[in-house]
């Protein structure tokens, strides 16, 4: 396992940028289908320049966010995945989605640490669609980061360099 530590390495830190494009993607698009589902008519949307650097600049900033929340839950997973050579797509997928909703579940539960009351934790009928959302929201940001770990890491679980 110390010979694929480069590419373990190389495949988290990619896997964290997908994952913080695909939120900072989400964060930007979900105001927008909140209005619309809330009927509150059309909402103007910015030139496509401000949103391109908006989703890069929010992008990179989530995919740090990500890659120090992520790490203790992602070195236990890829521990038990070289170990018993796991190399299934699905299982990087599936539990990269769940440890996403977990590290969003803790976040949002730590008062503090976003400073946002509007993604609270609530399962109250008028908040209900917008919790599904957001959890919706990081299992899409988990999937990605745990395909995309897959690609590079992942298939070779356990095999040596």
């Amino acid at each position: 396992m110390i010979g694929r530590l480069p590419r373990i390495a190389g495949g988290y830190l990619a896997a964290c940028i997908a994952a913080g494009f695909t939120l900072g993607l989400s964060a930007l698009v979900l105001p927008y289908v909140g209005a619309a589902l809330e009927g509150r008519g059309q909402l103007d949307l910015p030139p496509l320049p401000s949103l391109l650097y908006a989703w890069l600049l929010l992008g990179a900033w989530i995919g740090v966010f990500v890659a120090v929340l992520a790490f203790v839950p992602a070195v236990v997973v890829v521990a038990v995945a070289e170990a018993a050579r796991l190399r299934s797509a699905a299982f990087y997928g599936l539990v990269s989605a769940l440890a996403a909703v977990a590290c969003w579940a803790v976040v949002i539960r730590e008062n503090g640490l976003l400073p946002m009351p509007g993604l609270a934790f609530s399962l109250a009928p008028e908040r209900a669609l917008v919790t599904g959302a957001l959890v919706l929201a990081a299992a899409l940001g988990g999937l990605t980061g745990g395909l995309v770990y897959w690609r590079i890491a992942g298939r070779s679980a356990g095999r040596q360099p």
